[in-house]
């Protein structure tokens, strides 16, 4: 099963089983994957499945740091890892 190990600064926080055809990620509770931090948009990004790949896309306007790149979406591969103000988000295929 693919997940995403979330990590703020350093600091192991909990695991993420990629389940759903979209996962949301940002501060409001509506999200799937709730990160509550001032820096991090209320809708900052979704990971979604498309056939067998995972894609990531940028929700905030701000861009997406995808392993020290920020782009507007990317597809993800195991242990790239995604920034969002202080969480570190590692994708594990």
């Amino acid at each position: 099963m693919p997940t995403v190990r979330i990590y703020l600064k350093d600091e192991f926080r909990w695991i993420f089983t990629l389940l759903d055809k979209e996962v949301s990620i940002g501060r409001s509770l509506e999200n799937h994957i709730v990160l509550p931090h001032p820096d991090v948009s209320r809708h900052h990004a979704a990971i979604r499945k498309e056939g067998k790949r995972f894609v990531v896309q940028d929700r905030s306007g701000k861009g997406l740091q995808v392993n020290q790149l920020t782009l507007p979406q990317a597809t993800l591969r195991n242990g790239d890892t995604l920034r969002i103000s202080a969480y570190r988000l590692i994708f594990d295929a």
